[in-house]
């Protein structure tokens, strides 16, 4: 009976959701189990929603609880897709348009590439970079007139300062930014910014920033003398074949592996390794604050931080590996490493110190891992009490 009252409950649901997902709606739990009591009848939100046809990575509402599997299985499957249509999406693409971590589900992008048995390829560079600016300049110098405007000046990519200098009907000077944004990239403070800057700079009153993009971050203070124009208003203007040059601009996404990001990465790593000296080991929140930027456009994982800056990882950071194998390794690793530097030292006649370990292997507090006694009892050596409390030096 009890059975039976269940699979009742949950045609009942079944046939709702269905309703309200024809009608535009995407019901809640919260509004589901109030409405069912879905709980005492034991009924699985998720899988009805997925009977439903709806997916798990476009779901607009809250997401249920243990949906990780199958948000995998599905981005998998839209980048297999993507791929095949010569887009690969890029880690802020992905994230913007599904609402999605891309560390917690797969590491790191090129994790999931490699799960969607593709190779992520960062074909978009800084060549592809400079084509698309001069695609937009060349967009924005043939429309320029049915905004009102005429070109005085048009700078190359290289060049300092407004993209566009122009005069509008009144004869009064207009400074114009470009920027030549993926559809998923938004218009953001800095770019305004940058624009009133140069304005300043130049001493022109009035200023325009035209982008591909459709999005502008949610409260930002944008001046009296600054207009943005964005991807509808410009492709309004153009005709056909214009448009077309306007869709590549947008579906493509720039990752630009240059000198500058690579002095940046060693950057990280120096300020990495010196915190760790000091019994400070920086996680990707601290390395995001302190240099602006998001640690994994530049690495691919914490663990590829650690590795580079020839530091084990923190104990905390372990403890948050699923991967139980890989956690008891890294801890083997460490213990030898360490074990092979002590026998190195007492061979010399020096015994190391917790405080010695913390310099040499980046550990602030070495009881974390291990109690020094049973390292030295392991090398069948004199413990610092079994020593007599005296440091061995030669």
């Amino acid at each position: 009976m009890e059975v039976e009252s269940r699979i009742k409950r949950e045609e009942m649901v079944r046939v709702y959701l269905k309703e309200q997902i024809k009608a535009g709606k995407h019901p809640t739990y919260r509004e589901l189990q109030n409405k069912f009591n879905l709980t005492y009848f034991k009924i699985d939100w998720k899988k009805l929603y997925l009977e439903s046809g709806i997916s798990m990575m476009k779901l607009p509402v809250k997401r249920p609880a243990g949906c990780d599997e199958i948000l995998r299985r599905e981005l998998m499957e839209y980048v297999k897709g993507e791929i095949s249509k010569n887009h690969y999406p890029s880690r802020r693409e992905l994230e913007s348009k599904f609402r999605v971590k891309i560390g917690i589900l797969f590491g790191n992008i090129e994790n999931l590439y490699n799960q969607s048995q593709s190779k992520y390829v960062q074909k978009d560079n800084q060549f592809l970079k400079q084509q698309k600016a001069k695609m937009l300049l060349k967009i924005v110098r043939d429309v320029l007139g049915k905004l009102g405007l005429k070109i005085v000046k048009a700078r190359r990519v290289q060049e300092h300062g407004v993209d566009i200098i122009a005069r509008d009907n009144k004869g009064d000077f207009v400074g114009i930014e470009l920027k030549a944004y993926n559809k998923y990239e938004a218009v953001k403070p800095k770019n305004i910014e940058q624009l009133k800057n140069s304005l300043k700079r130049e001493n022109i009153k009035r200023g325009i920033l035209i982008t591909t993009t459709s999005k502008v971050k949610k409260n930002m203070d944008v001046p009296d003398n600054i207009r943005i124009v964005l991807f509808d208003e410009i492709s309004n203007l153009c005709g056909t074949e214009i448009k077309a040059n306007l869709d590549f601009i947008r579906n493509y996404s720039v990752h630009i592996e240059t000198e500058e990001k690579e002095a940046k990465r060693k950057e990280i790593i120096t300020i990495f390794r010196e915190q760790a000296k000091n019994g400070k080991i920086m996680s990707a929140i601290d390395i995001s604050k302190r240099f602006k930027i998001h640690p994994y456009t530049y690495f691919k994982s914490i663990f590829d931080i650690y590795e580079k800056a020839g530091i084990f990882p923190s104990t905390y950071v372990t403890r948050g590996l699923r991967d139980n194998a890989r956690r008891t390794k890294l801890r083997e690793q460490l213990a030898n490493s360490i074990l092979d530097y002590i026998k190195m030292e007492v061979k010399r006649g020096h015994y190391p110190t917790s405080n010695d370990i913390k310099i040499k292997f980046g550990i602030p507090h070495i009881w974390d891992y291990f109690k020094m006694s049973d390292l030295y009892r392991k090398l069948n050596l004199p413990s610092y009490l079994e020593r007599g409390g005296r440091y061995h030096r030669g």
